[in-house]
């Protein structure tokens, strides 16, 4: 091992000619050559390490050898004798071993001081004496002997293999109990004893050893600690490797300072630490270290239980800085005890826990998109310049290299290009370097800042192949075939370096967003938060009506402008159908229920009336919805897109949307059995000798009360709990960010699985009940906080609260539309048929009248009235066919994903659908049309205009002829 090399006999050292080939002749100096101000060696190694007291001339204390020092600086924790022996008497921790002296007739310990050793070196085998007499054959414990790397054979350890910068024991044990405070900063136990630790092997993942031909790899991972202290060391930062005690300490121990950067989480109690304990410096405890399996004290206080301040859930104990800072956590899913996320930290794309990072991916997705371009022969080809694409169109495309630049024995990127400028919004990875950084980009820059140099991937490559650029700078480079090749890296701002097919393609790799931030092919999410990491989406993901942003941005934008009612158009129509509707249904209402008189009534004449006033109700209650939508839309105005999840979720909205389509099928329901009373009243005639009875009145009743009940239980069974499964298709899950926006049953259902891990049971199978016990106890609700889930309503689908007409197979209320759209098509149908019946009667009744008037008067009259029911009833054909033909043909194609009609639900749920509420009353009844016309003469009366009718104008024109 090396170790016959590194103490010498008397007449080699210091002899200036290197008579040993590894030079170590002249760095172990004899005791009368060492501090003598005489520059004995020529080199003046014999003067290093020297301080002014060593020179001393009242020098009292005898070292083994013939050196003599200051008493003052026996049991001082400093080896000032060669051989140590200053410190052997202090019961210390000391250079040197102890092992079992054997005779034959006594076994005794005996401490080997470390002092020169004689190489005797024969034929058979090497054999180690020490003036003591312990041989090799003595049996030694594992401290004063080991293993060593170089010729796998036991070793004692001596003065000049311990605590020496090269490491000669494949367990380090060399490395241990130094007294030597500019070498031993650590102190930990070792098989249970407390002793110090070399610097040469503290997070040193380089380590020197003897052997050149050892595995440098897996010595750095040995541990000499039992707790694996020496070991125990992070990456603040790309750029800094460093223990875990110099983090927090209040000076800076990376070039960077990231040692010192995130120092929120500090207990109130201060220690000393194990590293650095010489020094007898305490520093406030980071919560990190606090009952982590490890002592980090020298007291042991941060491995104390049951004198920190804790946040209790129902299953483990968090400890915190203080009891103020308690709050909901995400409980780990992978054993005991139990892990836990902060929401702060939930999918940060850190792997806190087992499965942390696939539980976001199911909630959340991730945006898939091509990153890399085709490599062919040589060639990178990127969009039409594939082979057999650019032969479609000649002349698209030609070669170029990147970078344009010229490095040593590198061969630079080939690229097939476009030969103008492209655009690059929906470019990603590969390709957008590619072309941004050569010019081909509208409105691009190159998103490669800097070029990698020669001390660039400190981490990713910690060996390095160079070569010259432009004989300017050296860059890294890597093999590539038989030649060299430009590494295609990028240089985070971190220092991290990640490959071109990780720029600007959606995904925070290098930690500090670097290789997202100058890319124009994305929209940045939680640009402004400080709760959330940003996130990054493709453009084509901006508003389109799906939250993809934690912070609603994609949405709630200037660009967006989300709103309950978009449109000024739409906003005017909601408003003025529903004061229209909500005045003349009042009118109709009020008219027909003061005129009707129970006991004189005929039973279809008063059919006939309490049929035109649930028309009246029904509409009024329409009317009454776009009123409250309109106010609703005011009270909201530019900021309803932060709460637009919360209204869709809310009672208010649930219950807007039972009043419209109460009033919408009781309306469409009351005029299907009016059109059928008319039907039989225009063959019996609504009035006769038949008076109301209590049978007549008890049918009467039925029929009002069924067509009440019928249009409420459409109305009320979608939003019954009984039955969301067949109704609910998405939830707003509020508290961790976790879920964005409104996700449909199947996303949370997948989520709640990958978290349980549940393999028999599919996301199809499961309830809403079972999932909302599946996500609940994915969180803690100790503090008030945890998953809240609020199911979507089947009228929360849009902000509007409407019915949902606009289905597809995806939906779980596809069944139930589709049964209420084919029964008023059924209603429809009737009313037209009907209707048509009552005028095929009235013409063929018309003639009979005609004989039967006795004057001219009367037959116009005839006339006129029949006109007026022949138009009447067009009228009232053509807008239930304008209304719910083109509205059922439209369901109908985005059913079967023909077409996507969700942008058109407003112009159908906000004017064509509820202007029946306005015309119904005008059609059903001709109150509101003789109060328009005693208005309008009033007015014209008023103005001094008089009508002339057109008789009285014949009749004064006739006198005017005679008297001429």
């Amino acid at each position: 091992n090396g170790v016959d090399e590194l103490g010498l006999m008397e007449k080699v050292r210091c002899r200036n000619g290197d008579q040993c080939s590894n030079g170590v002749d002249e760095l172990g100096l004899m005791e009368k050559v060492r501090c003598r101000n005489g520059d004995q060696c020529s080199n003046g190694v014999d003067e290093l390490g020297c301080k002014e007291e060593d020179y001393e001339d009242n020098a009292d204390f005898k070292c083994s050898g013939e050196r003599q020092i200051s008493s003052r600086k026996v049991c001082d924790g400093v080896c000032n004798c060669y051989d140590c022996g200053d410190e052997v008497p202090c019961g210390e921790l000391w250079y040197g071993s102890v092992c079992q002296k054997r005779t034959s007739s006594i076994s005794k310990t005996v401490y080997k001081r470390p002092v020169t050793i004689v190489c005797k070196k024969d034929n058979k085998k090497d054999r180690i004496f020490d003036k003591h007499g312990c041989r090799e054959a003595d049996e030694c414990d594992g401290i004063s002997t080991c293993t060593a790397i170089k010729d796998n054979k036991r070793r004692p350890l001596t003065n000049y293999t311990r605590c020496f910068p090269r490491i000669m024991c494949a367990n380090k044990m060399d490395q241990t109990n130094c007294t030597d405070e500019t070498r031993a900063p650590l102190i930990c136990d070792v098989k249970s004893y407390p002793t110090t630790i070399s610097k040469f092997v503290i997070c040193n993942k380089t380590p020197q050893v003897d052997d050149l031909k050892a595995d440098i790899e897996s010595l750095s991972r040995v541990t000499i600690c039992d707790d694996g202290l020496d070991n125990n060391c992070v990456y603040p930062s790309p750029l800094c490797y460093t223990h875990k005690h110099n983090l927090c300490n209040g000076v800076p121990d990376c070039t960077d300072k990231s040692d010192e950067a995130d120092c929120g989480n500090l207990m109130i109690e201060s220690c000393i630490r194990k590293l650095g304990f010489r020094h007898g410096l305490t520093h406030r405890i980071p919560l990190s270290f606090v009952n982590d399996g490890v002592e980090d004290c020298v007291d042991g206080l941060d491995e104390k239980q049951g004198i920190w301040p804790v946040c209790t859930y129902p299953s483990f104990d968090r400890i915190v800085t203080d009891n103020s800072s308690c709050e909901d956590v995400y409980i780990c899913n992978n054993g005991q005890p139990p892990g836990f996320v902060l929401f702060g930290e939930l999918c940060d794309m850190v792997e806190s826990c087992t499965n942390e990072n696939a539980v976001c991916t199911a909630a959340q997705g991730r945006p898939t998109v091509l990153t890399r371009t085709v490599h062919v022969h040589g060639v990178f080809h990127v969009h039409k310049c594939l082979p057999g694409l650019q032969d479609l169109v000649r002349n698209i495309c030609h070669k170029t290299r990147f970078p344009q630049v010229n490095i040593l024995g590198a061969e630079t990127n080939q690229l097939e290009l476009p030969w103008k400028q492209v655009s690059c919004r929906h470019v990603y990875g590969e390709s957008y370097v590619f072309l941004a950084c050569t010019g081909r980009c509208r409105d691009a820059a190159c998103p490669v800042a800097s070029p990698l140099n020669y001390s660039s991937c400190p981490l990713e490559f910690q060996k390095k192949t160079y070569s010259l650029v432009d004989n300017d700078y050296l860059t890294l480079v890597q093999p590539y075939h038989q030649h060299f090749r430009i590494l295609n890296y990028f240089s985070c701002a971190n220092h991290r370096c990640i490959p071109y097919e990780k720029v600007c393609d959606l995904v925070n790799d290098c930690g500090d967003g670097s290789d997202e931030k100058d890319c124009n092919n994305s929209f940045v999410c939680n640009r402004n938060s400080t709760n959330f990491v940003p996130e990054f989406i493709p453009w084509s993901a901006v508003c389109d009506g799906r939250i993809d942003c934690m912070d609603l941005s994609d949405e709630c934008n200037e660009w967006c402008n989300r709103q309950v009612i978009t449109g000024l158009l739409l906003k005017l129509s909601c408003f003025v159908i529903g004061s229209l509707a909500t005045l003349f249904n009042l009118f109709i209402i009020k008219k027909n229920a003061m005129t009707i008189k129970f006991r004189r009534e005929a039973p279809l004449s008063l059919l006939n009336k309490l049929l035109v006033v649930l028309i009246g109700v029904g509409d009024l209650l329409v009317g009454s919805y776009l009123l409250a939508i309109a106010i609703v839309d005011q009270n909201f105005g530019s900021d309803f897109c932060p709460k637009k999840q919360a209204w869709q979720v809310s009672t208010y909205c649930k219950v807007l949307g039972v009043i419209s389509t109460i009033g919408s099928q009781l309306s469409l329901f009351s005029m299907t059995i009016l059109s059928l009373v008319r039907v039989f009243g225009i063959r019996r005639g609504l009035s006769g000798k038949v008076y109301l009875n209590s049978k007549n009145f008890s049918c009467i009743c039925i029929i009002v009360m069924l067509l009440i009940t019928s249009s409420v239980l459409l109305a009320v069974v979608p939003i019954w709990e009984y039955f969301e499964d067949n109704f609910v298709g998405s939830a707003y899950i509020s508290g961790p960010p976790l879920f964005k926006g409104l996700p449909d049953k199947d996303t949370v259902a997948t989520t709640a699985l990958q978290y349980h891990g549940r393999t028999r049971l599919s996301a199809e199978s499961l309830s809403w009940k079972r999932i909302e016990d599946l996500i609940t106890s994915m969180f803690s609700y100790k503090y008030g906080g945890g998953a809240n889930i609020t199911k979507v309503s089947f009228y929360g689908d849009d902000p509007v609260c409407l019915f949902k007409y606009f289905v597809t197979s995806r939906d779980p209320q596809t069944t139930f539309t589709w049964c209420v759209l084919c029964v008023n098509f059924t209603a429809f149908t009737v009313i037209s048929f009907a209707y048509i019946a009552i005028n095929i009667v009235s013409r063929r009744t018309m003639g009979s009248e005609r004989s039967n008037a006795g004057t001219q008067d009367c037959m116009g009259a005839v006339k006129r009235r029949n006109k007026r029911l022949q138009r009447k009833i067009s009228l009232i054909i053509a807008t239930d066919f304008l209304c719910w033909m083109p509205f059922i043909i439209i369901s109908f194609l985005h059913s079967v994903e023909i077409i996507d009609a969700t942008e058109w639900y407003g112009i159908f749920s906000i004017v064509i659908l509820p202007i029946n509420s306005v015309i119904n009353p005008i059609l059903y009844d001709d109150y509101l049309v003789k109060r328009a016309e005693n208005f309008f003469r009033i007015v014209s009366k008023r103005a001094g205009t008089f009508s002339i009718s057109h008789e009285n104008l014949r009749s004064s024109e006739k006198k005017t002829e005679t008297k001429l």
